[in-house]
């Protein structure tokens, strides 16, 4: 998860900030059809690439009639899968987890539907069986500029610790596409994974 991004307001007298308008009933937050494929790259502050890309296909997708689980597997350049991820989108909205590499115990809110700006829910899971405390924050929509082209993305700040750090990470997720923008910060500067590459699945 990543840092926050820092913001100033200049005014010739104090006033509160706005808070951006309720956002209307968003369609579903991920795409659904196995296949589709995201490409990630993530830098530092400096602009210079770390890790390389990063690379998820969705591998399955299954609704129970109350309940949509999507399987996102990370591959690595040999095509082997790395680690899977479980986003779970309920009527109330998603919900993630892991398995394998830092593992969840259980799913955790990423978004809350309707989304709401100023709406915050808790987050109290546990990560490779350590504690994760903190709190997430709807911030409002905005447009955000990636590689993979223009979206109005949701936008949601996540403030938490975890292995005696305090982290902060602003997501922005575009409905229908899911993650396209992360900013990280874990108190040694900011991490900016973007998405580069999205190609949805063929029905």
């Amino acid at each position: 998860m990543a840092p926050l991004l820092a913001c100033a307001w200049f005014a010739l007298a104090p006033t509160a900030a706005p808070v951006p308008a309720p956002v209307k009933k968003p369609g579903l937050l991920y795409p659904t059809t196995v296949g589709t494929r995201w490409v990630y790259e993530r830098t530092d502050a400096a602009g210079r690439s770390r890790e390389g890309e990063r690379t998820f296909v969705l591998t399955r997708s299954g609704f129970d009639g109350q309940t949509l689980r999507l399987d996102l597997d990370e591959r690595s350049a040999d095509g082997n899968t790395r680690r899977t991820y479980q986003v779970i989108l309920t009527h109330d909205g998603a919900f993630k987890s892991q398995v394998g590499v830092e593992k969840t115990d259980r799913p955790y809110r990423i978004i809350r539907h309707p989304f709401r700006a100023g709406d915050r829910w808790k987050l109290n899971h546990r990560v490779s069986d350590q504690p994760v405390v903190g709190a997430s924050t709807a911030w409002g929509v905005e447009e955000v500029r990636v590689p993979a082209g223009v979206y109005d993305a949701y936008r949601v700040d996540v403030d938490h610790t975890w292995l005696g750090f305090n982290l902060s990470t602003t997501y922005w997720y575009a409905p229908g596409v899911g993650l396209v923008k992360t900013v990280h910060n874990d108190g040694g500067g900011d991490w900016v994974t973007v998405l580069k590459a999205f190609e949805p699945g063929r029905r």
